[in-house]
């Protein structure tokens, strides 16, 4: 073109012999390589590394296709640069997860974050240290009316659904407020009613100490068709460390509730049942069954989620609450979906056994 070559014309010719679609050379010795997400194993580098939507769409539910991408990026990408004093690493996507390729690199810290959604939120505002702002000022003003007016925005919603309009439009994860849970929808109450003798804590185990999956316990009691959580304890325990806190939290829980019962979600296999076994074995004294739940987390997320939407879910006022509401909001694209699992499996079981450890007068 007449622009490329009236800037770059003089400077550097292609090269007619090296002039494909995933690699262009220049008669200087610098070339451009493209290549797709995972690839890039023939030892080049290069001077900028870009990354143009990393993440496939469809495949970015899944746990293990996220991590993939994380793992190329972190051990293959980082050391592709030429000089790593002058490297620039970029990355350009739609947010997809709290822990899609973005929401990884912001953790970690070193990048300029330039987010631009569609509809201007006052409260995200993008400032940067490159010295440009979003010149928008309105709530809801859009990112380009002459391209996108606000019939083609409206008609890419209802297309794309709420999650996908939070994340391909407004570079979310999840939408505001929340979406298959959203925040208003839960009451926090400072006390419970005198009539609440009877509870369950749920414990979804994690088994590693200091990182990987939380261990979470909920523990839940009812009154009246009200379902209250009255306690979340969350952490990454050792498996003996484990077993100490949930043996100290039983006893609490059995001072407080004289109609007690424990579940643990199980895991598939021989070593599953040994981990139930062990967990019964340690909390002697008291009711605790191994359950092996069925289903995906969405599916087995439903039906507390509709009870929240109708202001049957509770929470007893403790500085669990916030976590706890923030992990809602963004299920199931968030970093850690622990204490939503630990939730449904501790209403599922109030409401099987209800007419067991409930009794409505």
């Amino acid at each position: 073109s007449s622009w490329y070559q009236k800037n770059w014309g003089r400077l550097f010719k292609l090269r007619e012999d090296q002039n494909q679609k995933t690699r262009f050379d220049n008669d200087r010795t610098g070339f451009r390589l493209a290549s797709s997400t995972g690839g890039v194993g023939t030892g080049e580098g290069g001077d900028f590394i870009v990354a143009d939507d990393p993440h496939n769409v469809v495949d970015s539910e899944s746990d293990a296709e996220r991590e993939a991408v994380l793992h190329w990026w972190d051990q293959s990408m980082s050391t592709r640069g030429n000089d790593p004093k002058t490297v620039c690493h970029v990355v350009v996507m739609q947010r997809l997860h709290e822990r899609d390729l973005s929401g990884h690199l912001l953790a970690q810290g070193g990048y300029e974050h330039l987010c631009l959604p569609m509809e201007f939120e006052s409260e995200r505002r993008c400032v940067t240290s490159l010295g440009w702002q979003d010149p928008r000022t309105a709530e809801g003003d859009l990112l380009c009316q002459k391209r996108f007016g606000q019939a083609e925005v409206e008609e890419l919603k209802r297309r794309l659904g709420t999650y996908g309009a939070a994340g391909q439009l407004q570079q979310r994860p999840a939408p505001k407020g929340g979406g298959m849970f959203r925040r208003e929808w839960f009451q926090v109450v400072t006390h419970l009613p005198p009539e609440c003798r009877k509870a369950v804590r749920y414990w979804d185990n994690g088994s590693t100490d200091g990182s990987g999956d939380y261990t979470v316990g909920v523990l839940m009691t009812e009154h009246k068709g009200v379902y209250f959580v009255v306690d979340v304890v969350r952490g990454q325990w050792s498996t003996g460390a484990r077993r100490e806190k949930q043996g100290r939290t039983a006893a609490e829980d059995g001072l407080r509730f004289p109609e007690y019962r424990v579940y643990v979600e199980q895991e598939p296999g021989s070593a599953g049942k040994d981990s139930i076994d062990d967990t019964i074995k340690y909390l002697a004294g008291y009711a605790v069954y191994g359950d092996r739940v069925t289903g995906d987390k969405i599916t087995r997320a439903e039906p507390v989620a509709a009870q929240a939407e109708a202001g049957n879910i509770k929470l007893l006022v403790g500085p669990w609450n916030e976590p706890l509401l923030r992990e809602l909001e963004v299920f199931p694209f968030g970093a850690n979906d622990d204490q939503c699992d630990s939730l449904s499996g501790c209403f599922a079981k109030i409401v099987k056994k209800r007419e067991f450890i409930f009794s409505m007068e």
